[in-house]
């Protein structure tokens, strides 16, 4: 039988370890604590950019307040952010209130400097004039908004002059322009859609091209209205086109008019160059992206008597024998109708069907006339 003192003694022994394991819990729960008080400082204390926090709340609400501003009101505010997303627009640079001003006009009139600063580099027009028959410029009183006008001129010569170089192949001049500050995405040049990257894709070399698209160039699809690969595609740039779909160009870009693909686009112009390099993009074997209105890329070659880009798409496997390549008839009458007496002997010697009838029960045959017709009599 354990007597009192034993008791305690084996008490004594129990403690240490009861001691040891307190602690251990302690400094769990410290470092719990810690964190804890961590977390909540920076959620609760932590002081937050304002637009992180209106990115926290959600892009719906961003939205909801942007969507009460119109670009005078954002000139006349100053608020160069919702005035530069206004500008994207290029009617929007130029539009009239009632009173016939522009939002160059309000800028002015509010003296607000960076938004006349904002206005000018995204290219509006100065020479507008309101219903006072007062122009913008006529409107300055203020230093500040006066030093904005002569500075964004002076940058605007520098842009236009970089243009002028571009035409004539010159692509260092824009390189050596980027090198001072121009920027990279200027306005587009007068009276086009087109910006200094479009320009610079009719004469320059593609090393030239690949510097400038390291060089903070927008080569999203979109150029104004005109897709950048559309612009290669017409200078039948095929030694460019790698370059701008490696750089973020979409290939598959499509016509919303007519639903024609830029492949439709190089074959229409002619441009083998160019349709040659886009071919790889593109699953040609059987079958072509169609057009609603132009037919197959094949049987627009047919049709244009373009027998290069016949050659190459049957080198891919596009079959002339197979209907999903007629383009809404057979290819035979399309050679016949376009008079394209040398495609019509290409398509007979790749085995197509002289007596295959289009839709309204017709043959190559009745619309065939003079050499073609001998030739299908044969």
């Amino acid at each position: 039988m354990k007597t009192l003192e034993d008791e305690l003694v084996s008490q004594l022994r129990e403690e240490p370890k009861k001691l040891s394991m307190s602690c251990v819990n302690m400094i769990v729960a410290g470092i719990a604590g810690i964190v804890a008080g961590s977390i909540a400082t920076y959620f609760l204390l932590e002081p937050k950019d304002a637009w992180e926090e209106n990115v926290r709340q959600g892009a719906a609400e961003i939205y909801a307040s942007d969507g009460a501003y119109s670009v005078h009101r954002a000139a006349r505010e100053g608020n160069v952010r919702m005035l530069m997303r206004w500008c994207l627009n290029g009617e929007e640079v130029n539009r009239r209130d009632v009173n016939g001003d522009t939002p160059l006009h309000v800028a002015v009139t509010n003296s607000q400097p960076d938004s006349v600063m904002a206005l000018l580099i995204a290219g509006a027009d100065t020479t507008i004039k309101n219903k006072g028959g007062k122009t913008a410029m006529e409107l300055v009183a203020e230093p500040a908004v006066r030093f904005a006008f002569d500075y964004a001129k002076k940058i605007r010569e520098e842009e236009l002059s970089v243009y002028k170089e571009l035409r004539r192949g010159n692509g260092q001049a824009l390189l050596r322009a980027l090198k001072r500050g121009v920027n990279p995405n200027a306005p587009y040049a007068p009276n086009t859609d087109q910006n200094f990257l479009a320009v610079a894709c009719e004469k320059c070399t593609p090393q030239v091209i690949q510097q400038l698209m390291k060089s903070g160039i927008d080569v999203r699809e979109q150029v104004g209205r005109t897709p950048l690969l559309r612009m290669a595609i017409a200078h039948d740039r095929g030694d460019l086109i790698p370059i701008l779909i490696n750089g973020g160009c979409n290939p598959y870009w499509r016509n919303k008019n007519n639903g024609a693909f830029l492949l439709h686009n190089a074959v229409y112009d002619s441009k083998n160059k160019a349709f040659a390099a886009l071919l790889p993009y593109y699953e040609c074997m059987n079958y072509a992206p169609r057009s609603d209105v132009l037919g197959t890329p094949m049987s627009l070659a047919v049709e244009k008597g373009n027998m290069g880009i016949y050659q190459m798409l049957r080198s891919v496997g596009a079959d002339p024998r197979n209907p999903v390549q007629t383009g809404g008839g057979p290819l035979l009458i399309t050679a016949v109708n376009s008079n394209q007496e040398a495609m019509v002997r290409q398509l007979l010697k790749d085995g197509v069907d002289k007596n295959a009838r289009n839709k309204q029960g017709k043959s190559a045959l009745d619309y065939a006339k003079g050499k073609i017709a001998e030739l299908l009599n044969e």
